[in-house]
């Protein structure tokens, strides 16, 4: 096996999946249901990112649990993808604070 470059984010192995998922049940299945408005696609991007980077950590600590020893050069890259997704969340966190003050500073000026 040979050693990815420094930076690089290696291959994880997959698991079987051992749980069939359903249609609609994450978010990003939600808001692209018709049953909600349309979301703007830089937001369904967004939401797919998010999920993506959960995935990712999930992923790495049931390897971690299940006693996978993960190199030098495999542990700094788990570290930047961990980053990369918290600053993600935290991006959209403040991103739905902000369009959720706005909505009720719109309906507190309706009444």
């Amino acid at each position: 096996m040979t050693t990815p470059p420094v930076g690089a984010v290696p291959p994880l192995p997959t698991e079987s999946p051992t749980v069939q998922k359903r249609p609609g049940t994450t978010f990003a299945d939600r808001i692209e249901s018709p049953s909600s408005s349309e979301a703007p696609p830089l937001v369904l991007d967004a939401v797919r990112s998010l999920e993506r980077g959960q995935r990712f950590v999930d992923r790495v600590i049931r390897q971690g649990l299940a006693g996978r020893d993960f190199s030098p050069d495999e542990l700094i890259a788990i570290q930047a993808g961990v980053y990369r997704y918290t600053q993600e969340l935290e991006l959209f966190s403040r991103l739905v604070e902000k369009v959720v003050s706005g909505m009720k500073q719109t309906l507190q000026a309706q009444t």
